[in-house]
């Protein structure tokens, strides 16, 4: 299995490898550049002892001294020395007729000399040692001009060659790293662009994009850590789902006290007035009797419906029904609260029915707990498409990042209180977990977290907007169903 490590390691060896190989390149110009340095030693040597020995000579000839001579005689040997000693590197700079033709004339130079010295002074040898003497001192300035003109061009080309060698370490580099960009990064940008639904609350499996065993892992693990928050979260789910229950439980007690006092007293009545009291009468307090069963009935079912733990399901839902059974819930808490709803009686949503009254428990309760006695809430719902359907540019929207919308039907459900409302620096917040604004005891701060999180299992998004002073309105989007017949 590839991995990232791998791609890196790959890309550092290639890069090394140019390197090396441009090393190389520079290694053997150095080289060539110090043979250079060594011909140019040699060259210029050569041309000094021309020099000293034509200087030699004219010293030798106006004075006749013979150190003169000798100094003139030395250079002249010196001076054929560096010619056959380095006679490979004299080629590249002249001809080798040229090369042979200066040998010779080093050779009748010193001829010429000594007949010279021998026959002390012969005037007629004079020019031709001059004319040898010149011939000499011509070749070599030309080797030398030679010499010079290669190094030169050596230097030119070198610098040509300094430049191509870094725009091709530029290039190199550029390349290697564009591979390493889509074979890494690429897969890294992958792994962010999955990332950023699940940093916006959609926990949703990771799949590998990759066949790198970094990304690969790190895909396995992340998703059982996703595969241990849903856990966590269904827990959650159910102790706030509980602790709803047990606030509903002495609620529901004290409803289904009256229809059974109701129930107790008809009783008592009929047994007292069974034997000789009015048929009419007792008919009367028997269907009492009925009306209250139903509603004790009523609760008790109810509270079985929202208290049963089932696997999350979806079917068509009229809403009207469904806002009965949570009001019948929530009766004894809203003493003081009124609360009122306009939903037409076929408005029909696809949910979980037990889940959604969660929904309408927690921000029903939400309205009354913030507003306290005198507290109006108001249910409103209805279908709506486009860019009618959007929410509000002020509203804080959560859920959902996909929230329905666009050209397709949604189904809208407001719940509209006038309580104190929220602060712009809080509205952002209140659906984080755990977060709450009351006093410590009175509530977990879980309430309004499981509303959201309830409405994105739905595929549904929620909006809020409030305002201190004037009130809060919950927004909940959801995908629409046709009326029922």
């Amino acid at each position: 299995m590839a991995s990232l490590q791998g791609k890196i390691r790959l890309g550092s060896y290639a890069l090394a490898a140019v390197v090396a190989a441009l090393s190389a390149v520079v290694y053997l110009d150095l080289r060539f550049l110090e043979d250079q340095v060594e011909s140019g030693v040699a060259v210029s040597r050569f041309s000094e002892h021309v020099l000293e020995m034509r200087r030699f000579e004219k010293n030798y000839l106006l004075y006749h001294s013979s150190d003169d001579l000798s100094a003139a005689f030395e250079h002249n040997r010196a001076a054929g020395e560096i010619l056959a000693t380095h006679h490979e590197l004299f080629s590249g700079l002249a001809p080798e007729p040229e090369l042979m033709a200066l040998e010779r004339r080093l050779d009748r130079y010193r001829a010429l000399l000594e007949i010279y010295s021998d026959d002390r002074g012969v005037q007629p040898v004079v020019p031709p040692i001059r004319e040898v003497g010149h011939a000499i001192s011509i070749a070599a300035d030309a080797i030398s001009v030679r010499e010079r003109a290669t190094v030169l061009q050596y230097l030119r080309n070198s610098r040509f060659a300094v430049v191509i060698s870094v725009l091709v370490v530029g290039a190199v580099g550029v390349l290697i790293g564009r591979l390493l960009s889509q074979a890494v990064v690429r897969s890294l940008r992958q792994l962010e662009s999955n990332l950023e639904p699940i940093a916006r609350g959609r926990f949703r499996a990771l799949t590998a994009h990759s066949d790198d065993r970094e990304i690969v892992s790190f895909t396995r693990a992340f998703n059982r850590m996703l595969g241990e928050l849903e856990t966590r979260r269904r827990q959650l789910l159910h102790s706030e789902k509980l602790a709803s229950l047990g606030v509903l439980v002495s609620g529901v007690a004290h409803e289904l006290n009256n229809p059974l006092s109701n129930i107790s007293s008809s009783c008592q009545l009929l047994l007292e007035e069974h034997e000789d009291g009015d048929r009419e009468l007792m008919r009367e307090w028997l269907e009492q009797i009925d009306e209250q069963t139903q509603r004790a009935r009523g609760i008790v079912l109810a509270l079985l419906d929202f208290s049963r733990n089932r696997p999350f399901e979806t079917e068509p839902v009229l809403l009207s029904p469904l806002l009965e059974k949570v009001l019948l819930l929530l009766h004894k808490d809203l003493k003081d609260v009124v609360v009122e709803t306009d939903v037409p009686p076929d408005f029909l949503i696809r949910v979980d029915s037990q889940r959604i009254q969660q929904v309408f428990i927690n921000l029903i309760k939400n309205a009354a707990d913030a507003g306290g006695p005198g507290t109006r809430v108001r249910i409103q719902a209805e279908f709506r498409s486009g860019q009618e359907a959007a929410p509000a540019e002020d509203a804080y929207v959560f859920g959902n990042e996909l929230c329905p919308g666009g050209e397709e039907k949604v189904a809208i459900i407001r719940v509209e209180d006038n309580g104190p409302g929220v602060g712009e620096s809080i509205l952002p917040k209140i659906f984080d977990p755990f977060f709450t604004t009351r006093e410590a005891g009175r509530g977990m701060g879980l309430g309004l977290y499981i509303v959201e999180e309830i409405i994105r299992e739905h595929d549904g998004c929620i909006a809020v907007r409030s305002r201190v002073g004037m009130g809060t309105t919950f927004s909940i989007r959801l995908p629409a169903v046709e009326s029922s017949q």
